[in-house]
């Protein structure tokens, strides 16, 4: 599997990154942020400690069909 890991904290993502682990700094509540996936593109969304009820929509969109 290739996966990619997010969190607004770098520190954190650090040990996180290896051969099939991409990492990605990102900040999703900020205000102006973009949204940095398009649609359809993971086959599994695994979300831990975190629950920003607004962006649920948006994560469910990045779901292939059938994803889980």
């Amino acid at each position: 599997m290739q996966v990619l890991a997010l969190d607004r904290n770098a520190e954190l993502l650090g040990p996180l990154a290896g051969p099939n682990v991409r990492t990605l700094q990102h900040d999703l509540e900020a205000e102006g942020s973009v949204w940095p996936f398009a649609p359809g593109r993971f086959a599994l969304i695994v979300v831990t400690n975190y629950l920003y009820r607004p962006l649920f929509p948006q994560l469910a969109a990045c779901l292939r069909p059938g994803g889980i």
